[in-house]
């Protein structure tokens, strides 16, 4: 529905929420507090995205057809396996950090984490942001390549005017942000964040 502002507020509340969720079950209840803290988390996530809607958009009256149904299943299918391609990083982070453990040790997998913490952690959330706005018009043009093209093109300028900033700030700070953050004995993680945050 195009509703950035309420996606911006909705991604706050929610994680607001979750913190304020599994945190005291936590805290009160230990290991024993975890999957609770998710279920619950995961409940109070699917009641803030309906008030959102219904605050946003109201009541959603659709009756579609049989072939509206398949027409979007093909479509969503996809784009889907277009997207899954992107999850390959997210399976190299995952796996980085067990190759790291093989070579170098535990020691050299807590100072990896932690850089990758801090350039995914706090810079992830502008990629993410954007991506809510960004993805679904996309698919709204994705027949038209000219309008395609040019939205990738104002996509791409938008992320060079907010994240070359962002990143080239982080990089400056990085030997006071990473005490900061951490404390003074992860002073090898200063190096591999700067290369993360080159990359």
């Amino acid at each position: 529905y195009h509703r950035v502002t309420a996606l911006a507020k909705y991604g706050v509340v929610n994680t607001l929420a979750g913190g304020l969720i599994i945190i005291p079950a936590v805290f009160f209840f230990g290991i024993r507090g975890v999957v609770p803290g998710i279920i619950a988390s995961s409940i109070a996530t699917w009641l803030i995205s309906r008030l959102f809607l219904h605050h946003e958009v109201g009541r959603v009256r659709v009756t579609p057809h049989a072939k509206d149904y398949w027409k979007s299943f093909r479509r969503q299918l996809k784009d889907r396996i277009v997207h899954h391609f992107t999850i390959l990083p997210i399976a190299r982070d995952c796996a980085l950090p067990i190759v790291v453990l093989h070579l170098l040790g535990t020691e050299s997998v807590g100072y990896y984490r932690a850089a990758l913490g801090i350039s995914v952690g706090y810079l992830g959330f502008l990629i993410t942001a954007m991506g809510q706005d960004y993805y679904p018009r996309l698919s709204a043009v994705h027949e038209n390549k000219n309008a395609l093209v040019k939205l990738i093109n104002e996509q791409h300028r938008l992320v060079m005017i907010l994240a070359v900033p962002v990143i080239l700030g982080t990089l400056a700070l990085v030997p006071f942000l990473v005490p900061l953050v951490y404390s003074l004995q992860f002073g090898p993680t200063v190096e591999i964040l700067e290369w993360q945050m080159i990359g």
